[in-house]
């Protein structure tokens, strides 16, 4: 079944029996609104692309679910969309240490990259552990992340890369994203499409 409810051949009938048809929809409508669905969604998926053995993709999208996670909490506990955040939504404190972040001119927003992001979210919920993941600088995945081919470098991640960083999320999972509203039902996304 499609969107509409249509039929959509052998897969969308699977779905439809398996009764995960549901799960999706309810992803699908979370749609370009940051959730706590959207990053189990990103996990699930890290975990299929390294199962291929697709090791730079999965740890880039373990950095994507980083983003998203912080991106989440801020719109669901503070109504912050980081693509675009009004600029006086931001202290003069947050401003003032930051003299680079410059509005759009036609829309009066910034965007926010994902440090800046983890600082407001400090300034925000100071009693939250999220942001202090990245208090001593980097983590290990973060840098090999960054020095991938996929992102500025020019050497592959392997299985011991992948592994560090699964370990580094699967350990903050519920801190990070599923302690957020809906985060309950997140993790009853499929982890695995059914067979066609």
């Amino acid at each position: 079944m499609d969107r509409n409810g249509g039929e959509a051949g052998p897969l969308g009938q699977a779905l439809a029996e398996s009764g995960l048809l549901e799960r999706l929809r309810g992803l699908a409508e979370a749609e370009r609104r940051p959730s706590a669905a959207l990053c189990e969604d990103l996990w699930w998926n890290a975990q299929r692309r390294a199962d291929l053995r697709a090791y730079d993709d999965a740890v880039a999208r373990l950095y994507r679910l980083a983003e998203a996670a912080i991106q989440a909490r801020l719109f669901v506990n503070h109504g912050i969309d980081t693509g675009k955040v009004p600029l006086e939504r931001l202290s003069e404190a947050f401003r003032r240490e930051r003299p680079n972040l410059k509005p759009d001119a036609e829309t009066g927003c910034c965007q926010l990259a994902l440090s800046d992001a983890r600082a407001l979210l400090a300034e925000l919920e100071p009693a939250s552990p999220v942001p202090g993941f990245w208090a001593n600088g980097t983590p290990e995945w973060q840098s090999r992340r960054n020095h991938s081919i996929l992102a500025h470098g020019f050497s592959p991640l392997t299985a011991k890369d992948w592994n560090k960083a699964r370990a580094w999320f699967a350990e903050r999972a519920g801190v990070l994203w599923r302690d957020l509203p809906g985060g309950a039902e997140a993790c009853h996304l499929p982890d695995r499409l059914p067979a066609v």
